[in-house]
């Protein structure tokens, strides 16, 4: 993410106690929402095998943030949300690292039905932490 102008009145602020970070996305930036709608009592099973795939890809190069949800109508309905910098590092390279093994090989017993995946184009965040 590309910082906005240190002339922004509300960039790095204190709300509530925490810090207000906004940010303007670097054009090559993509967001990926992924929705898995899963079968019934997979739910623990689908978050071991995605939770350590979490963990470590935040530390490659490419990665930005992510964010995962649960919807609160539904315990087997899931919305997985990935930004990176690079759409040809995801494709080619991410999506193959050996941490993601376990995940890709498993999820297609835990889906009740196919995985909607959409493709975003950032255009700013703006987080407290």
């Amino acid at each position: 993410m590309i910082e906005l102008s240190e002339s922004s009145p509300d960039l790095h602020k204190n709300t509530n106690h925490r810090k207000l970070v906004s940010s303007v996305s670097h054009p090559t930036e993509e967001t990926y929402v992924i929705i898995f709608h899963l079968k019934a009592g997979t739910q623990a099973q689908f978050l071991a095998l995605l939770e350590p795939v979490l963990d470590t890809m935040r530390d490659e190069i490419t990665f930005v943030n992510a964010a995962l949800h649960r919807d609160p109508a539904s315990e087997t309905i899931y919305m997985l949300y990935e930004t990176w910098l690079d759409r040809e590092d995801v494709l080619n390279v991410q999506m193959h690292r050996p941490y993601r093994q376990a995940f890709w090989n498993t999820l297609p017993e835990l889906l009740e039905k196919p995985r909607q995946i959409q493709v975003w184009k950032p255009v700013r965040t703006d987080l407290t932490i």
